[in-house]
């Protein structure tokens, strides 16, 4: 069977059908005669290991076959580069490729592009790459810019306190905690137990205590919730 295989981040690894080929005597490909040639797309999902051969771009034009998937157009990214970037970014940081990441990263934020999502995951990368004073340099400003943002908040107070600025800190996860709604539970827990850390390393065990006990709390709440 011809066609062009692919990723469908819904139906997984799928096939676009372009007919059958067989070979003539010297082994050459030729193209079997395709009944819905023009008349209608064939795209199944393919459930299990298949064997599949690459064919070169002559032996592609010489079956008649088109050169690029009709399905291409539906995966078209139409956003600006940067942003394009910063989408990248934030998927190389969920798998944990940072050091990639930045690669992408980088380049967007100093194209002049502003967004929350550029900023978070930038910082979150060099964070996650210990380069803080880094991530304090793109997070600063983007706090300034977007003061409702929690996640921004949290990140810089991230980064300050494994600077050692534990005051700083204790200040910008009080913030970013402030900044919750009811109903949500979004990474409270992950900074109320940093923010007990905090309050520990700045000698303050009575606050710790207190911190470490609500953390403790909501993240029984979020597993329940998850359950």
């Amino acid at each position: 069977m011809l066609g062009f295989a692919y990723i469908d981040p819904d139906a997984g690894f799928t096939f676009e059908a372009h007919g059958d080929v067989v070979l003539d005597a010297q082994g050459e490909p030729i193209r079997k005669p395709d009944q819905l040639e023009g008349k209608a797309r064939l795209i199944m999902r393919v459930a299990q290991n298949v064997k599949v051969a690459c064919l070169d771009a002559g032996t592609v034009a010489r079956l008649g076959l088109p050169a690029r998937s009709e399905s291409l157009k539906f995966y078209a990214d139409k956003r600006a580069p940067a942003e394009h970037e910063a989408m990248w970014g934030s998927h190389l940081n969920a798998i944990g490729a940072f050091t990639e990441a930045l690669r992408h990263l980088e380049p967007a934020r100093k194209s002049g592009y502003k967004s929350d999502l550029l900023w978070f995951e930038t910082g979150f990368a060099y964070n996650a790459t210990e380069q803080f004073d880094n991530a304090i340099e793109v997070l600063d400003p983007a706090v300034a810019a977007s003061p409702e943002n929690q996640r921004l908040i949290g990140e810089l107070a991230f980064a300050y306190m494994h600077k050692g600025n534990f005051k700083r800190a204790i200040e910008l996860y009080n913030l970013a905690l402030s900044k919750y709604r009811e109903g949500e539970t979004d990474r409270r827990d992950q900074y109320a137990f940093n923010l007990a850390s905090a309050y520990h390393f700045a000698g303050n065990e009575k606050a710790a205590t207190e911190w470490m006990s609500k953390a403790r709390a909501w993240q029984a709440q979020g597993e329940a919730e998850v359950k």
